[in-house]
């Protein structure tokens, strides 16, 4: 009875030891609150500006594990064409350092060449010099005298305990009195070399369908299969 009873309970401690603690999950959406950003062909500076290299935000909305953060900080894209990266701590909230967003991929633009003009509705995605690639930047005429620009992106975060959630955010930027025609050109001029306003971005945050037991637990679970084997050979 006492190693029926033993055994319970070891296969209790190695349930326990498997089990999962929550993931980080929910939605934010932050913005420069008092700082600008500048876009360029290939990269985005996030205020305060360059040679700091992080830009400050401050979150507006937010959801289930990020309720109640407050602001935080954004490392600035050096270089930005699309494609698989790897940044560490992109995205990182004051308080939580040691959750680590992670870049991990910059989606190419839905806008073609043809629609960076004048034309309120064409989408505009720039080609990139010197290979001509589409950039990752969508800019979208609103009206004769605006636009926005966008960027989309996503990657992985861990938690505390380094469990795995994937993200996607899109940053967006209100060009209020130029078009995305008018827009690029400035990019390209070399007498301003960028676009600069106000900035805001949404993220969604989904645990990893993967299960990844954490280092507590499998340290756990191997005393207690340790302790099993010395309850099977005092049986014999």
């Amino acid at each position: 009875m006492k190693h029926v009873l033993a055994a319970a309970v070891l296969g209790a401690l190695i349930s326990s030891g498997v089990a999962q603690a929550a993931p980080l999950q929910g939605q934010f959406r932050i913005d420069g609150s008092d700082y600008d950003v500048r876009v360029g062909l290939d990269y985005i500076d996030f205020g305060p500006f360059l040679p700091i290299t992080t830009g400050r935000f401050e979150v507006t909305t937010a959801t289930l594990d990020f309720a109640g953060l407050d602001e935080g900080t954004i490392k600035d894209l050096i270089a930005l064409g699309v494609g698989s990266v790897m940044l560490d701590d992109f995205v990182e909230f004051d308080g939580k350092e040691a959750w680590n967003f992670t870049l991990t991929d910059i989606y190419p633009g839905v806008g073609t060449p043809a629609g960076c003009n004048n034309t309120p509705g064409s989408l505009c995605t720039p080609l990139l010099p010197p290979t001509f690639e589409p950039s990752p930047f969508t800019l979208l005429n609103l009206n004769p005298n605006g636009s926005s620009v966008s960027l989309s992106v996503g990657g992985y975060v861990t938690n505390e305990l380094g469990e795995v959630s994937l993200w996607s955010g899109k940053f967006t930027s209100q060009l209020d009195q130029l078009s995305s025609g008018q827009a690029l050109g400035r990019i390209l001029d070399d007498e301003f070399g960028y676009v600069q306003s106000s900035w805001s971005a949404e993220f969604t945050v989904t645990p990893d369908d993967t299960p990844v037991p954490e280092p507590a637990s499998m340290i756990l679970t191997g005393l207690a299969m340790s302790a099993m084997a010395v309850v099977l050979r005092r049986r014999r």
